[in-house]
């Protein structure tokens, strides 16, 4: 059987703007983690607190390298095994915070948020999955 370009054109289009947005996303949150570390310091789990000055280092790093590679073609590779890895690797203590609100509140957001944040991790993973497979 064979299958026509133009019948996959719509859903590979679709896909290819979302690396713009996700390109944004990740760069928007590089500039939050520049302009605002010790909000995001409170984020770091109390076992981690050693290593917090490397985390948010390496978190900065990870999410530049994530965000311009969406933007640049030739790069996308590289958006899919750098984003990738950090949202996943993040999200079991996402899913911990939401048992354990205490750590939210303490860092001044709202403990009803957690839950949305894991939601919408989960839905970033996703997208960044979906984006950056080859076609």
């Amino acid at each position: 059987m064979r299958v026509e370009a133009n019948a996959l054109a719509p859903e590979a289009s679709t896909f290819r703007r979302s690396r713009v947005p996700l390109g944004v996303l990740f760069l928007g949150a590089l500039g939050a983690q520049v302009a605002r570390p010790e909000f995001f310091a409170g984020l770091v789990p109390g076992y981690m607190q050693k290593y917090r000055a490397p985390v948010q280092a390496g978190t900065r790093v990870v999410l530049g390298v994530a965000g311009v590679s969406f933007l640049v073609p030739p790069l996308r590779p590289v958006a899919r095994w750098t984003a990738l890895p950090m949202l996943v690797a993040s999200l079991p203590e996402a899913v911990n915070q939401v048992r354990h609100p205490e750590q939210m509140r303490e860092a001044g957001v709202p403990p009803q948020l957690t839950p949305v944040r894991v939601a919408v991790q989960c839905l970033v993973i996703a997208a960044v999955w979906r984006a950056t497979r080859p076609l």
